[in-house]
């Protein structure tokens, strides 16, 4: 069976351990890959996303915003995933990466002591998707759930043998002949919920954004939609990213964390 190293190779990414540590060399100086590897071989590392909440939300009303990913995204074109975010780089300071991740992608200039963490300590928020191609389809699999991404009916002996392969084990004899793994994407998520004021989206308004990201005006924003809280939970599968599952499984913690970042905002 085949591997396609197919991803970014010109990003470098710190390399973390099976409980989210920062692993070093026999010098102590932080272990580093390249993206693309990273994304091949399953080697983990972190990401930093934000949620935000909107200023029109009231009450039991909860409203956010989601994103749309742009249709030329290897994975997952065209889905909705969360407001912003990417990955940490050679960062090890999730809320600053958070912070530039809003600017970057927003022009939304964050205030770090309002962003109200959805993990914790004791609450790792662990993605795990292995992306597979075989006839010129994708199938994506993640936790105990596969789904053919491409057009067409899905071929039955392949989807059983993915099905059957953990996600934390490469395939051994056995495999269908010409399944390719295309991507292995091995990360801890850190998710924030953040609640900007209407001022501060007119702020990022004037703001210039990187290449394809969403612009908000005004409340309102172009790649960007405003939904209610229960509308994105449960959202069909696939029209979103796998790493918003994450925040569906933590549902409690989700909620949890868009309560407090309301109450940042009416405190503050």
């Amino acid at each position: 069976m085949r591997i396609c190293l197919k991803d970014d190779m010109s990003e470098l990414l710190n390399v973390v351990g099976e409980e989210g540590d920062f692993l070093t060399d026999e010098t102590g100086k932080l272990l580093t890959v390249p993206r693309g590897i990273a994304h091949t071989y399953g080697i983990l590392h972190c990401t930093t996303n934000v949620l935000l909440v909107s200023p029109h939300s009231a009450g039991d009303d909860i409203r956010v915003y989601l994103q749309k990913r742009s249709c030329k995204k290897r994975l997952f074109p065209r889905a909705w995933t969360v407001s912003c975010g990417g990955h940490m780089g050679i960062s090890i300071d999730p809320v600053k990466s958070a912070v530039r991740e809003a600017k970057e992608e927003l022009g939304l200039q964050i205030d770090p002591s309002r962003l109200a963490a959805i993990h914790s300590n004791d609450i790792r928020l662990r993605n795990t998707l292995k992306v597979w191609r075989f006839g010129g389809k994708p199938y994506a699999q993640f936790g105990s759930l596969t789904e053919c991404i491409g057009k067409g009916c899905p071929e039955k002996a392949v989807l059983g043998f993915i099905e059957g392969t953990p996600l934390d084990e490469f395939p051994g004899p056995g495999a269908p002949r010409a399944l390719e793994l295309a991507a292995f994407n091995r990360e801890f998520c850190f998710y924030y919920a953040y609640c900007p004021s209407e001022e501060e989206l007119e702020q990022a308004m004037d703001q210039k954004t990187d290449g394809e990201a969403a612009e908000v005006k005004g409340g309102k924003a172009r790649k960007l939609k405003e939904v209610s809280l229960q509308e994105f939970l449960d959202t069909e599968r696939p029209d979103r990213t796998d790493s918003s599952d994450l925040l569906i499984t933590h549902r409690s913690e989700l909620e949890r964390a868009v309560r407090d970042a309301l109450k940042s905002r009416t405190s503050s």
